[in-house]
């Protein structure tokens, strides 16, 4: 197979060269075909991997998740058949790489990129406003967030990280921007249903149940009591369940499939967390790093396949995968199957 790599040098804060050093010598080593590209600003590795030339089997994101999230865009954006994607992690949170089982130290990432085990996964496609504020279609590999989320992107990605790590950078940008949030009221329509979620510090729609530098979306009964359920029986994808009636569909209740969420299953998890104090946050904090976030009573989650987020005057930013990338209204949809990655 023929690679083509697009690195984006500023990953980990600018401290990848060395990474991509590597990368490039072990493909040399093993006699790999492959031509690359180097990023130098924001948004290029879309064009970069739309503009890419038709030989080339596979075009691999080395950089973090929002590399991985440009390139992916890029690629749906080019006329079929897609080439696969490739994916070398040098960021700071694998996300991603965590939820598709690909490999995250370098040289173990690079072997399995050698050796093409590829599955085909579903895709994220976001319509929203982009900082121009101009309509604009995205596409995305784990998650997105609307309402604290990007406050703490724009934090965490700045100098927070740079100086605490990923954990405590993400740690801090979190809870300082808590501190300056306003919650308001969203009106949402979740596959054809019209919903109002009052008094909302976070909503995060996606694929990837790792949210963020060890923030997580429980997968397992097991991990939480309260909640919105929903059967992982085909039948009953889209019904939202509550505890009293959900083993009329899907008995036991606490069978670990119920919030089993897979890479190429056509759904997506719509997570929204509110509450009437900041302090209600603050307190369940840890849960989200714990995979229980649900066991707080602010926290609702469902499975979906399209969710549209109206505009909102307080908070009209959206993140997605790890970048501040725009504003609302937005509509969010999965595509089932949409791409083949190399995993291990």
């Amino acid at each position: 197979m023929k690679y083509f790599l697009i690195y984006n040098p500023t990953s980990r804060q600018g401290k990848s060269k060395a990474d991509f050093e590597r990368i490039k010598s072990i493909l040399t080593k093993e006699k790999v075909e492959f031509e690359y590209a180097v990023t130098s600003k924001k948004d290029e590795a879309i064009s970069l991997a739309r503009k890419a030339p038709k030989k080339f089997d596979v075009i691999v994101a080395i950089g973090g998740d929002g590399t991985i999230c440009e390139v992916i865009t890029g690629i749906l954006s080019r006329k079929k058949p897609y080439p696969k994607l490739g994916v070398v992690h040098i960021g700071t949170s694998p996300d991603f790489n965590r939820y598709h089982k690909i490999p995250i130290k370098l040289d173990e990432s690079v072997k399995s990129l050698i050796r093409g085990r590829t599955k085909k996964i579903d895709i994220g496609k976001i319509t929203h406003l982009n900082l121009d504020k101009k309509k604009t279609i995205s596409y995305f590999g784990s998650s997105v967030n609307i309402g604290l989320g990007p406050n703490i992107a724009s934090k965490s990605n700045g100098r927070y990280r740079e100086y605490l790590g990923d954990f405590l950078g993400t740690l801090l940008s979190t809870l300082v921007s808590l501190t300056q949030y306003k919650k308001s009221d969203f009106k949402l329509n979740i596959d054809d249903v019209k919903k109002e979620v009052s008094n909302l510090i976070n909503l995060t729609i996606g694929k990837d149940p790792f949210i963020a530098s060890g923030m997580r979306v429980p997968l397992d009964m097991s991990e939480f009591t309260t909640g919105l359920l929903t059967s992982g029986n085909s039948e009953h994808a889209q019904e939202p369940l509550n505890r009293q009636d959900a083993t009329k569909v899907m008995p036991p209740v606490y069978s670990p499939a119920v919030l089993d969420i897979k890479q190429d299953d056509g759904k997506m998890y719509c997570l929204s967390i509110s509450g009437k104090t900041k302090l209600s946050l603050l307190v369940n904090l840890w849960r989200l790093y714990l995979g229980n976030i649900l066991n707080s009573s602010g926290a609702r989650l469902e499975f979906c396949r399209k969710v549209i987020v109206e505009y909102n005057k307080a908070n009209p930013k959206i993140e997605f995968d790890g970048d501040y990338r725009g504003y609302l209204p937005a509509k969010i949809e999965v595509i089932p199957r949409a791409l083949e990655v190399i995993t291990d």
